[in-house]
């Protein structure tokens, strides 16, 4: 969801009129009706009661969205505001250091929506048993990664990234649980440790049967999914519309309350972690409250 589409949406909310609205903005009117179009088809419902191709009215779920925007766009700002100030300060860029995961599924997303271009920072791909060695020699000043450290010496910031859900393949056979699919499927699992670190020793004992097979990326586990040839968990934001027709996805009857995380590593706190902290923070929780209201999970149980 593009950040800019909050701004369109407030503004014709605010004058109930395209071309109002394309003028405040400096956008043709096409480009306004776009950005209203998208937004509606990203949230699948109706901002705008419309009769004989005029704007009469926001509809109850447009008047709910439109506090949801407000806030965001208040947070945002003054965000926007605090970090800019720190890093007008500093030549030296701001050093981010990514997994593939966070790079592949957030980090895009996030520079495009919440980080201005005059922004002085980098990001670097980064292998996430390197995370402690790069911090130590300062070659980044923070890490985002799925993986959680136990030391004094390090600040450590956990970001919910979304609840755990239970992943199969769409089949003909009647697999009516997952203690069934531990029986014929294996269990693909990737690099996110501080999940499977909990989960395995649990199934290993109750499951003793039930074999895993190492995976190095989400992308890979879903196509092994799709091909009939495992089971997986993983965070239910990462379960997207085109998986439908070919993953099916349940919420875990052995693991209800398991939950995936991201955190913000570094080993000390300055005024840019700070900062980036806190938009990154506001980001996914955005993403989870928009994506929850979007999606409405079924509640099938294995």
């Amino acid at each position: 969801m593009k950040f800019e589409w909050y701004h369109t949406f407030l503004t014709v909310a605010k004058y109930l009129n395209y071309r109002k609205a394309s003028s405040q903005l400096y956008l043709s009117e096409s480009t306004v009706y776009k950005h209203i179009k998208k937004l509606e088809d990203y949230l699948q419902c109706s901002l705008f009661i419309i009769e004989k191709k005029r704007i009469i009215s926001l509809t109850k779920k447009g008047e709910k969205f439109l506090l949801f925007a407000n806030e965001i766009i208040e947070k945002h700002e003054k965000g926007l505001e605090q970090f800019m100030l720190i890093s007008s300060t500093t030549d030296t860029p701001f050093k981010i250091g990514v997994t593939e995961y966070v790079a592949t599924f957030y980090i895009n997303q996030f520079i495009s929506d919440f980080l201005e271009p005059n922004f002085n920072f980098s990001i670097i791909l980064i292998k996430q048993n390197e995370i402690l060695k790069l911090l130590e020699k300062k070659e980044i000043d923070l890490a985002i990664s799925r993986k959680i450290y136990s030391s004094d010496k390090l600040i450590i910031d956990e970001v919910f990234e979304g609840k755990i859900r239970f992943f199969s393949p769409i089949n003909k056979e009647q697999i009516v649980s997952e203690r069934d699919y531990f029986k014929k499927l294996p269990i693909l699992y990737d690099n996110n440790t501080a999940f499977w670190e909990r989960v395995k020793p649990t199934i290993k004992k109750t499951f003793p049967g039930a074999s895993f097979t190492r995976i190095d990326t989400l992308n890979s586990i879903k196509e092994l999914i799709r091909s009939g040839s495992g089971i997986s968990y993983f965070n239910q934001h990462n379960y997207f519309l085109e998986d439908q027709a070919t993953i099916k996805s349940a919420e875990s009857s052995l693991f209800p309350e398991l939950k995936s995380s991201l955190f913000l590593t570094t080993y000390s706190e300055f005024p840019e972690s700070q900062q980036f902290k806190s938009l990154f923070h506001q980001f996914m929780n955005e993403k989870n409250l928009i994506n929850n209201k979007k999606r409405g999970w079924d509640k099938t149980i294995f």
